[in-house]
Parts: C-alpha cells; structure tokens; sequence
C-alpha cells in the first residue's frame, strides 16, 4: 500500500469501517427517534458513501447543488432534497427533476421563490414539494410567513 503522502490531492480518504459503524449508529438513532433520517451529499459526493448514509435505501438525501442533484437522480436515487434557496434561473431544471423523480423537494426562503413556481406548473398533475427556510432569529432566511 502506497503512503497517504503519495496521493493526489484533493482526494477523499476514509476508514470505511468507521464510515460504517457511524452512519449505522446515526441511522439506529434516528429510527428510535422516530425521526427521518436525510443525510447531505456534499462532503462525499459519491454513490458508495451515500449508500452507507442510506443504509443502501437510495432515498432520503439532501444536495446542495442540482448537478449533485442530477448526479444522484442518475444513478437511482429518489426523495431529493435540494436545499439551496431556489435560484430563480434553475426553476427548469428543477422541475425536470420533479417530473422524473418521484420525489424532489426545493427549498424557499422568499415569497417570490414560491411566485416562480406558481409560474411554472408540473405536468401530469404533479405538484411542487417545498420545505420553507424560517429565519429563526439568526437572519439566515427570510420569514416565510406571507408564503
């Protein structure tokens, strides 16, 4: 085996024992809970860890981006939520993805995020999913209260 030393970097390096035991305690956790577990993609970016995260379930992610997004879409994940503010220039492609998937949910944090998708219906009777951004005092996101 080569030393760490000698890789190109940037390169992901785990020990996928303790990537496993982790995400199975995570997992374990939240069933208790009763809670869903959605685990984010952008760390990793790849299909064997988010396998792991998933417990092999391919649902139930959170990206950041709509190429991962598209990415994982491709490659049979479902339950996708792209938790960006929505970018008013990607309602095309996000409504692509809610066509195909049968699940992807956008993120809103301002009224005229939710007048850009009334704007652009889905077809076959589909509708948007949306989880709203609060601001809870942080001023992080706008107050959603008027949506």
């Amino acid at each position: 085996m080569e030393p760490i030393s000698s890789l190109c970097t940037p390169a992901l390096v785990v020990d996928l024992d303790i990537v496993k035991r982790n995400a199975q305690r995570m997992i374990e956790r939240f069933q208790k809970m009763g809670v869903q577990l959605r685990p984010h993609m952008k760390t990793h970016k790849t299909l064997e860890c988010a396998d792991i995260m998933t417990a092999e379930s391919r649902r139930c992610i959170v990206v950041s981006t709509l190429a991962e997004a598209s990415f994982y879409a491709e490659h049979g994940f479902d339950d996708i939520l792209y938790a960006y503010c929505l970018p008013f220039d990607k309602v095309e492609r996000c409504a692509a993805l809610s066509e195909k998937l049968d699940l992807f949910q956008v993120l809103l944090d301002h009224p005229d995020a939710l007048d850009q998708l009334k704007k652009r219906p889905l077809t076959n009777g589909r509708l948007w999913h949306v989880w709203l951004k609060l601001d809870c005092g942080n001023g992080r996101g706008e107050c959603a209260e008027n949506l």
